[in-house]
């Protein structure tokens, strides 16, 4: 009888084996098709990041080449120029300081005041634009 049994249990785990086997393809070919689909979209999403970021940097490039040429930064009148930048600082809320930087490395306008003197000197950014006589970006 028990040989009986084992034939019949074989039988049926037989005719389970076909259905499980679509079924488990059909979950990997599922896995598949959502994993691509996240890795299109996540390429789609930091593209378009990408862009906005490159948007931006360029928009500070073009603000900071204008803001360069005013009088007031030119002659380095400290009062002026901080008085222009705070009074920018509360039109362009992207910016959380707008500063001027003596060849020195020594911050003589800022948009908020400073406690103290600051020296962006021994800044890469700062370095690079001196270095390079460019427009310049920092770390992140």
């Amino acid at each position: 009888m028990s040989s009986l049994r084992a034939r019949l249990l074989l039988l049926v785990l037989l005719g389970a084996l076909p259905p499980s086997g679509v079924v488990l393809y059909e979950a990997w070919d599922h896995y598949r098709l959502v994993a691509a689909r996240v890795q299109q979209d996540t390429l789609r999403v930091a593209t378009a990041a990408s862009s906005r970021l490159a948007q931006a940097i360029e928009g500070a490039h073009q603000l900071l080449t204008g803001l360069a040429a005013l009088p007031e930064v030119r002659k380095r009148d400290p009062s002026a120029c901080s008085a222009l930048f705070a009074d920018l600082l509360r039109r362009y809320t992207t910016y959380t300081n707008l500063g001027a930087v003596r060849p020195d490395g020594d911050v003589f306008c800022s948009g908020v005041p400073l406690a103290r003197p600051v020296n962006v000197g021994d800044r890469a950014y700062f370095r690079g634009a001196i270095d390079r006589g460019a427009f310049a970006l920092g770390e992140y």
